[in-house]
């Protein structure tokens, strides 16, 4: 996945999210292609990995400008926005339905690096969650 598929992923996620730039809504058309840009994605071939990587990287983030795209205007009242959280639960799904349906196909060895991988993304999640204050 190259830079700019990656941000069209996080950018879907922001608008099935519902999160928005003060000021701007997201039109039915636009939150349609988000949905179909979510729902391909469930079947890409290469969605683990990519889930896995989502899940512990410690931070997403993206750029949003309300409006015309490309224009001073929205240029200058661009946002960057966080979808850390609703790019790790969706990436939890991803992982979700793979269990449901493709993990039991795996071979043995396929399947203890896929549960060490899942591990080591919830042990980084684990060290990037602030202190609950103790």
């Amino acid at each position: 996945m190259d830079e700019a598929q990656r941000q069209s992923l996080l950018h879907a996620i922001a608008i099935s999210a519902g999160v928005a730039v003060v000021g701007s809504s997201y039109p039915p058309h636009q939150r349609a292609e988000a949905y179909q840009t979510l729902e391909q994605f469930k079947s890409y071939d290469g969605r683990v990995p990519i889930a896995l990587h989502l899940l512990s990287a410690p931070s997403h983030a993206l750029t949003l400008t309300p409006g015309a795209a490309g224009t001073a205007a929205a240029a200058a009242a661009a946002a960057v926005v966080d979808v850390t959280a609703s790019t790790k639960l969706y990436a939890l799904l991803i992982l979700q339905n793979f269990l449901r349906t493709g993990y039991a196909k795996l071979a043995d060895g396929d399947r203890i690096a896929f549960r060490s991988s899942v591990l080591n993304a919830a042990r980084q999640l684990v060290l990037a969650t602030p202190s609950d204050g103790g």
